[in-house]
């Protein structure tokens, strides 16, 4: 497959000299398990090691050993020694954040209406509206298994399919859990203390998210690059975007890059101030930059949906949108007043 990749910024160009990198990279991939391919993932792993480059893996402590979307009970695979063989160096160079991806990942929904029903939505779920008290015990039990198996504190959840609810949120914090990585549809409590890194676009359209965040005058955007190994054409998935000499490529890319730094995403809680849950409740709307009017062209980036922008900008641009659509709807509800006043005066 043949990758275009932007070109960095040309030597003594104004993006050349600047001093320190303003737009923040986080690479997370998910799904790793005792299913999921060790030869691809020993390969991901070495791309980012050879590049000083780190990644978060999600990883599912006992993944369900026959079917993930099969919410009937099931055994459950533990990570086989030579996954943890290969996580376990990575952690010693700092290559890999472990973060928990549930627990066994298995949906807790019943199979209704078949894939027609999912492909609607987001159908999957291990804890959403799953009682509190069972999203305890499973996150307690998938945390226990992975401090153990790796010796480190793992502060970062990822839930699978990115559902979860407000329960979700308030067992993660009585667990300890400091960081979430999830989708920008998800809820939120304002009161929160929690980290909120959500994903905003696949690898493949990495580059394409740093040149957006290049056009808008924010200090300091954040971009999530969510990708799992059916997103690369060496796992034999007919969906893949990528192979593994593109995504290379756009790693080289990024590296390359002197506006922009990667971090893992408890890295990046812990380097920026603003991930709290304000900024992602004013982050959280995607279809603010579905419908922008023409209007709000020079204020917002060409894809606002792959940047997680910081939060004086996004409230912002989201109050100036609101005022332009109030705008636009008065005269139109001015006018359908005035014509139901004269009709309703007819004699």
């Amino acid at each position: 497959m043949i990758l275009l990749v932007p070109a960095g910024p040309a030597s003594g160009s104004p993006a050349a000299a600047t001093p320190e990198p303003r737009i923040t990279v986080v690479f997370r991939f998910d799904d790793f398990s005792a299913r999921s391919d060790t030869g691809l993932e020993t390969r991901i792993l070495q791309a980012f090691r050879s590049r000083g480059m780190g990644c978060t893996f999600g990883v599912i402590p006992r993944v369900a050993a026959r079917s993930v979307t099969d919410p009937s009970p099931q055994e459950e695979a533990p990570l086989p020694p030579e996954k943890i063989r290969i996580l376990r160096e990575a952690l010693l160079d700092h290559t890999v954040e472990v973060a928990q991806h549930g627990c066994s990942h298995q949906t807790a929904r019943p199979w209704i209406g078949g894939r027609i029903v999912e492909r609607l939505g987001r159908y999957h779920s291990e804890f959403f509206g799953v009682d509190r008290e069972d999203q305890r015990r499973r996150i307690a039990l998938g945390k226990k298994i992975l401090e153990e198996t790796f010796q480190v504190p793992i502060s970062t959840f990822i839930p699978p399919w990115n559902g979860y609810d407000w329960n979700t949120l308030s067992v993660l914090e009585g667990l300890g859990f400091r960081n979430l990585s999830a989708a920008r549809t998800g809820v939120v409590l304002l009161s929160s203390s929690l980290r909120f890194l959500p994903a905003t676009c696949d690898a493949a359209d990495l580059p394409r998210a740093v040149e957006s965040a290049r056009g808008l005058q924010d200090p300091a955007p954040v971009i999530v690059a969510l990708f799992h190994q059916y997103d690369l054409l060496e796992s034999g998935a007919k969906t893949a975007k990528l192979d593994f000499p593109g995504f290379e490529k756009i790693l080289d890319w990024v590296s390359s890059q002197p506006d922009v730094r990667v971090l893992t995403v408890a890295g990046a809680a812990a380097a920026i101030p603003d991930l709290g849950a304000r900024r992602f409740w004013w982050n959280r709307n995607a279809v603010l930059w579905r419908f922008t009017p023409p209007i709000l062209g020079s204020h917002l980036p060409a894809d606002g949906r792959s940047l997680y922008l910081t939060t004086p900008i996004v409230r912002s641009a989201r109050i100036l949108l609101l005022r332009v659509v109030l705008a636009a709807c008065l005269p139109a509800a001015l006018v359908g007043i005035a014509v139901f006043a004269l009709r309703e005066g007819k004699p």
